[in-house]
């Protein structure tokens, strides 16, 4: 996390996964972006129809159906992004296939604070509980001797 938020500040990180499979038609995008104090990571998948032609995917993922493809560029103006964002929605697929159809896309988006905070959150939970034990372990314990009820009268019947 420290090294995402430390070459955020030099450069903007672009990383696509392009995934193709010929047997099931579908085509996945999985994206993961890395900028000053952010990281993005989003997901589309789309089912080509029978009929669509499949070559420009074919030209994007290569004979192995899968490829990487990691971009630099200049940071961008930091801004003030939310800290926690996700969305799931549905949208026209971006790849030019099943164009009348819709892709599944899914979007985590947070900012590096939110990690750094609950990191540093951890050792005062741990702080705490230890104090609580520490305190539940000091309690006064029961003072005196125990009490017997006898039944009322002795054994010798008088």
């Amino acid at each position: 996390m420290a090294i995402c938020l430390v070459r955020g500040h030099f450069a903007y990180d672009d990383f696509h996964l392009l995934r193709w499979n010929p047997s099931t038609l579908n085509y996945t995008e999985m994206r993961f972006d890395s900028e000053a104090g952010e990281i993005l990571a989003h997901l589309e998948t789309t089912t080509a129809l029978p009929s669509d032609n499949t070559a420009v995917i074919q030209a994007n993922v290569g004979p192995s159906n899968l490829r990487l493809i990691h971009t630099v560029y200049p940071p961008p103006p930091v801004s003030d992004w939310p800290v926690l964002w996700g969305d799931h929605f549905r949208c026209t697929p971006s790849i030019g296939i099943n164009v009348r159809g819709l892709s599944n896309c899914w979007t985590l988006e947070f900012r590096c604070d939110i990690a750094a905070a609950f990191l540093a959150l951890l050792p005062a939970f741990w702080a705490v509980k230890w104090i609580h034990r520490m305190v539940q372990g000091r309690q006064p314990a029961a003072r005196g001797f125990p009490v017997i009820e006898s039944p009322i009268g002795n054994s010798s019947g008088v």
